[in-house]
């Protein structure tokens, strides 16, 4: 029987391998400590730079945090950012000349980046040019796209130039290891993390407001008219059901006319871009991620840890998270039929779908931010070992 130790507590996302090097390490040399970090990165919200800046500021002494633009609202590290043209390239210099500036007058220990382009290449250029060792955190792209790509013989090479490689969950680490050629002992898991403390146990048999909720960017890789067409074959069982997409973008014009023509209008709901969707995942009774290809989306972890149910592909490293019939439902590959055959099944058994959405509120612990720091100091420690190799 799978538990919640079987898969959040498992040693590919605890990185027990990681445990044992660190131990080893300590056991026979000295540890040199990474303390003021300089991070490169170009989120422009508040919500992106709290959830992949602070854990590493509480992990370390001082982070001094290069990006796009400051805000204020965050605090706990240093911001500093260049003057805005409204020019990408010139905007993209200008960066690069405040991240090269800032890391020799800053008398840093180490540079961490989050994507290969352009802020990855940018702290890999910086670092080694101050003979300090720098971090690339893949969220997905990089790998999925980048490195398989016709060009991506030298997004290769670059990867394997860093001296500590992180990704979201276990099957990218070993795609990293075995495609990429990183050594095992210089990649990592990072947490993904979520404010567990914005996350309340709702009641099972509470009326919810939705049967389905969809969270995304409308684009071809999300499959938005996938969702569209699963609500419509639904439907056709339950005229009552209730559903939303939650977002926007190049195909929201096309989501609309395909909700048109499955006459779906009463049935369906399209908010558009909703800048805090936790409140929507809770009020849902099922959560489905329709991606063609995703690392390991936040949209998932918070829709789990809101204790709704998911119905996903197996894509990225969701397989290695969504266990089906445990915390979830897996349909891969994901077809129409599949899917809706698992909806009807979970809104037609309230008791299945209260056990499966209480064993997914177990991501809280491994995705929360105090998880996310943990994962952080064990990044500074493969760091700090860089300097004696």
């Amino acid at each position: 029987m799978t538990t919640a130790e079987d898969v959040y507590g498992s040693d590919s996302w605890q990185n027990e391998s990681n445990s044992r090097w660190d131990s080893e390490a300590s056991a026979t040399e000295e540890e040199r400590s990474v303390e003021r970090v300089l991070f490169v990165y170009g989120p422009t919200n508040v919500e992106k730079i709290t959830r992949h800046v602070k854990p590493l500021a509480d992990a370390v002494e001082s982070t001094t945090l290069v990006c796009t633009s400051t805000d204020p609202e965050v605090d706990g590290f240093r911001q500093v950012a260049p003057p805005s043209t409204g020019y990408r390239l010139l905007d993209l210099f200008l960066m690069t000349v405040l991240t090269a500036v800032e890391s020799v007058r800053g008398e840093y220990d180490a540079v961490v980046t989050i994507s290969l382009f352009p802020h990855g290449c940018l702290g890999l250029l910086a670092a080694k040019y101050n003979g300090i060792p720098s971090h690339l955190g893949i969220i997905g792209r990089d790998i999925d796209v980048h490195a398989r790509a016709w060009y991506g013989r030298p997004v290769r090479w670059l990867m394997r130039r860093f001296d500590a490689v992180t990704v979201p969950g276990p099957t990218h680490r070993r795609q990293l290891h075995r495609s990429v050629g990183v050594p095992w002992h210089r990649t990592a898991i990072l947490a993904n993390p979520v404010d567990i403390d914005r996350f309340t146990d709702a009641e099972p048999d509470r009326d919810r407001r939705y049967d389905l909720v969809w969270v995304g960017r409308m684009t071809a890789e999300k499959r938005p008219l996938l969702f569209v067409d699963v609500v419509a074959a639904v439907a056709e069982g339950d005229p009552s059901l209730r559903a939303v997409m939650i977002g926007d973008g190049p195909l929201s014009t096309a989501v609309r006319e395909r909700i048109a023509e499955h006459d779906l209008e009463g049935t369906l709901e399209t908010p558009g871009w909703i800048e805090d969707p936790i409140p929507w995942y809770a009020d849902a009774s099922v959560f489905v991620l329709t991606s063609e290809r995703d690392a390991l989306p936040l949209t998932l972890i918070e829709a789990m840890a809101s204790g709704t149910v998911p119905v996903t592909p197996a894509v990225g490293n969701v397989g290695d998270l969504v266990v089906d019939g445990w915390n979830g439902r897996i349909d891969d590959p994901l077809t129409v039929d599949g899917v809706a055959t698992a909806v009807e099944d979970l809104l037609t058994d309230p008791d299945q779908r209260a056990r499966i959405g209480a064993n997914a509120r177990g991501v809280r612990d491994r995705f929360s931010y105090a998880a996310a720091t943990d994962d952080w100091r064990h990044v500074t420690r493969v760091l700090a070992r860089s300097t004696r190799q």
